[in-house]
Order: structure tokens, then C-alpha cells, then sequence
């Protein structure tokens, strides 16, 4: 099982990618909406909030 922090990882490594085009941007933001919902129930509530926090600016400075 993996951790919030492994997850948010992961999905800013995604967002990251050089070879991202405006036709993964659906892609991206429903990684960033199972985020929300696997970790939206967990015990480190301020982390998880945090975390999607930074997933969606990063998204958005990369589509700007």
C-alpha cells in the first residue's frame, strides 16, 4: 500500500513531464480527482490538503 506522500509524488513527477501537451491536461486532473478521493478520508487530513493544493497550482502553471 502506498502513502499519500508516494501518491502526490508520483502524480507531480506526471505533471512535470517534459513531453506533457495540452491533450493530457484531462488526464492529469482526474490523476488529481482519484488522489483526492483515495486520500480524502485518511487520518492526516492537513497533509492530503496540502498536497492537492500543490497537484492542482502545478497543473495550472503548466497549462497557463
Amino acid at each position: 500500500m502506498s502513502t499519500s506522500r508516494e501518491d502526490y509524488e508520483f502524480i507531480y513527477r506526471t505533471i512535470k513531464h517534459k513531453g506533457n501537451k495540452i491533450v493530457h491536461y484531462p488526464a492529469i486532473k482526474n490523476l488529481i480527482l482519484i488522489f483526492e478521493k483515495k486520500w480524502k478520508l485518511s487520518e492526516d487530513n492537513n497533509s492530503y490538503k496540502s498536497y492537492v493544493n500543490l497537484l492542482k497550482l502545478a497543473l495550472k502553471k503548466l497549462f497557463k
